[in-house]
Formats: C-alpha cells, structure tokens, sequence
C-alpha cells in the first residue's frame, strides 16, 4: 500500500510539472506587435503605389522600391519559416509524435542557422534606401502622395530596430523553448501533455500570427508586382 501511494503522488507531482510547463508557454509568450512598424511602412508604401498606378516616375525608383519591400518582409519570412509547420501537425495522439518529430527537425536546422543579421530587417538598410528615394524625388517630380510612404517609412525609424533586440530575439528564445518542452513531452510518451503544449503555443500566436503572416503575402505579391513592371 505505501508503495502505491507513493508511485501515486510521484506521478501526481509530474502531472503538475507538466501543466507548469504548459502554463509557462503561455505566460513568457512574446506578442508579435513588433511587426506593427515594418506592416505600417509596408501599406504605406502599398497605398502609395495604388494611388500613383502607371506613373512613369516610379520606373526610375523601382529597383529601390523592391530592395525596400524585400527588406520589410524580411523579420516576417523568418517567423513564418520556423512556425508555419506546427499548423500542419494534427492533434491525432496516433500520429502526433512522429509528424512533430519531422516538424521539430525543420524548426532545429531552421533555428540553429539564425542568422540574426541576415534574417531581420535592418534599420540602417532602409535608412539607406530611403535616401535614394529622396535623392530621386527632386529630379523624377514623384506625387504627392508619395508622403504617405515618407510618413510611414520615418515612423519605422522612429520605432528603432532595437526591436529586433529587444523582441525578435527573446521571441525566438521563446519558441525555442516551447519547441523544446514539445519535444520533451513526445520522448517522455506523454502525447496528451505533448498536444496540450503545442495548442497553448498555437493560442499564444494567434491572432497576430495570421495577421502578420498576411501582411508577408502582401509584401510577396507587391515584390512580384513591381518586378513585372506593373
């Protein structure tokens, strides 16, 4: 008998580790506001270019107009690259662990080649091109409402790219961790818990996630515009 209730309280006392773990997913998580100021440039810059379809004065700066769209959706892909393929692993306790093991894989060889200096946007970068946009407006007479991009652009600056600092990389700590505490749960056979974990993750995304993985279609499809000329 008292080895029973001691094998009881034992598993009792992992149970309430494991719901501690799932609660800390929820709790650390990193909301993905920090993309607010690169979405904002990035409608403005949309908005610009819809307002002024066909000018030929955009010809001349359309080069700087892909390597700046390019250089919003950059923090955006790399996000979309290391989450995307949890939405695709189905809470089937059958199937679960092996399809998490596959996605855990693609998020490590992902996770583990972060280039934090090549996967974000840069600040200075835009700075940059903003300035051959400026340089390029006295001579090419560009719209008026060309201001709107301007707004939106020095807005961005005045956010600072301490951002990727100060929240980029705490949330890909983040889901590093959560990752981790999935993956733990699958070696420990614990599949409930292991779902349990990956929908509190999901949860935590949501709703800035879909939103935010929008905005990157958005971007995607502007590049591709202004690389066909149109």
């Amino acid at each position: 008998m008292g080895g029973a209730h001691i094998g009881g309280d034992a598993h009792a006392g992992r149970d309430f580790i494991g719901r501690d773990q799932i609660n800390n997913i929820t709790n650390n998580a990193v909301s993905l506001f920090f993309l607010d100021p690169m979405n904002m440039a990035s409608d403005a810059i949309r908005h610009t270019l819809g307002a002024n379809a066909g000018s030929l004065a955009l010809v001349g700066v359309r080069a700087e107009l892909i390597a700046l769209v390019d250089e919003l959706r950059a923090t955006h892909k790399a996000i979309v690259e290391l989450v995307n393929p949890l939405w695709s692993i189905a809470d089937d306790p059958a199937t679960f662990a092996a399809e998490f093991r596959r996605a855990y894989a693609h998020f490590r060889r992902r996770y583990d080649a972060l280039d934090f200096g090549a996967q974000r946007t840069h600040c200075s970068r835009l700075r940059a091109i903003h300035q051959d946009l400026e340089h390029k407006r006295r001579s090419l007479d560009l719209p008026i409402s060309w201001d709107q991009m301007d707004a939106g652009l020095r807005y961005l600056y005045n956010a600072d790219m301490d951002v990727i600092e100060q929240y980029y990389r705490p949330f890909t700590a983040w889901l590093n961790d959560a990752m981790k505490t999935i993956y733990q749960f699958v070696n420990q056979e614990d599949i409930a818990s292991a779902i349990a974990a990956k929908q509190a993750l999901l949860n935590a995304l949501e709703p800035r996630y879909d939103e935010n993985k929008r905005k990157l279609e958005e971007m995607n499809d502007l590049i591709a515009s202004l690389s066909a000329g149109s």
